[in-house]
């Protein structure tokens, strides 16, 4: 009888051990997910961001907010155009299959991506400063 038990407390501790592994080996799985996800949109984020940049040597200024980040894919009919400025026909989507924002931010670029709430303005909000892409 008392080798039962002790059969039964070993395969309930096998279990729990085992159940403990998957729980940690999935939200492990799911933190590096996450952070390619990161990764991916941060790399467009700097795609755009350089496209701006090249939009702004041949104009000579950062497109409106209106015009946003449209121009870096449409074809304009002027003289300075030099584009299209992404070898797309549509703008990439952030990761979470939210469009980027394209901010005038003290007249410098901002391209922001929702994050993985898919809500601007919230602290997983992916941005590009001054500080971070030097």
């Amino acid at each position: 009888m008392k080798f039962k038990k002790i059969i039964f407390y070993a395969s309930i501790t096998a279990t729990i051990l085992f159940v403990s592994v998957v729980a940690y080996a999935l939200i492990r799985i799911r933190i590096m997910f996450q952070r390619e996800k990161t990764c991916h949109s941060m790399t467009k984020i700097k795609i755009l961001t350089d496209a701006i940049e090249c939009y702004k040597l041949d104009f000579k200024n950062y497109p409106t907010e209106a015009e946003g980040l449209k121009v870096l894919i449409v074809k304009q009919k002027n003289k300075h155009y030099n584009g299209p400025y992404l070898n797309s026909k549509e703008l990439p989507l952030d990761s979470w299959g939210t469009p980027y924002r394209y901010r005038l931010v003290s007249d410098k670029p901002l391209i922001e991506s929702a994050g993985s709430d898919t809500i601007f303005g919230t602290k997983d909000d992916l941005k590009i400063t001054e500080a971070s892409n030097k």
